[in-house]
């Protein structure tokens, strides 16, 4: 997604995501995501993308980094045992 739409994604999951008994499952990279609103929410702070994610984020869910090459191993061998 380009910064405009990163933006409007995320102020569409703050406005209207508040309903009873559904969770949301937000996979994106934080500091991508930070650095475009911090552009947009830019304050005195230094932190202010990372502040307005902390808002929205109730439980972070941090992923390890995983290189291309097992990713791509780990896709096609559901392709070649099927």
């Amino acid at each position: 997604l380009d910064k405009t739409e990163i933006h409007a994604l995320f102020r569409l999951v703050k406005l209207t995501a508040d309903f009873k008994y559904t969770s949301y499952i937000l996979a994106f990279d934080k500091d991508i995501v930070a650095s475009s609103l911090q552009d947009r929410y830019s304050t005195s702070q230094g932190n202010s993308g990372e502040a307005f994610l902390e808002k929205i984020i109730q439980v972070p869910l941090h992923l390890p980094y995983i290189d291309k090459q097992t990713l791509r191993s780990f896709c096609f061998q559901g392709v070649y045992t099927a």
